[in-house]
């Protein structure tokens, strides 16, 4: 009789912490795509990528080029697939960061689970006008 109450308490014991908080969390990105690309200026530039955040929190998205923060963006929503996300003229990024090549990336990070995570880095060409 003891080994049944035993294996009965294990059981409820499993059964509380199921229900006690142990969600499942998932966090990723995935198809990051930069347009136009090549970008002159003048041309509005735009990411979007696919962002899974289960369950749905507060989280920010933080659009790194050349490892240097391009935006940042806060939002408690459940994100929309594809996230889009302009990121303004190719003439105000030229600016910032010059003609030429550049490696685009985007983080998020979850606030309530503290998770992170980045989409594979994608080239990004601005050019000057002909």
């Amino acid at each position: 009789m003891s080994r049944l109450r035993g294996s009965m308490i294990v059981v409820a014991f499993a059964a509380i912490l199921g229900v006690a908080g142990c969600r499942d969390f998932h966090l990723s990105t995935a198809g990051l795509d930069i347009g136009p690309n090549p970008a002159f200026p003048g041309d509005t530039v735009v990411a979007s990528f696919i962002l899974d955040l289960i369950p749905a929190q507060r989280h920010t998205i933080i659009v790194h080029i050349d490892d240097t923060e391009l935006m940042r963006v806060t939002d408690s929503a459940a994100p929309t697939n594809p996230v889009i996300l302009e990121l303004g003229d190719a003439a105000d990024i030229i600016a910032d960061h010059g003609v030429g090549e550049h490696v685009l990336q985007i983080e998020v990070q979850a606030h309530e689970s503290g998770g992170s995570t980045r989409t594979r880095p994608v080239v990004l060409d601005l050019r000057e006008s002909n």
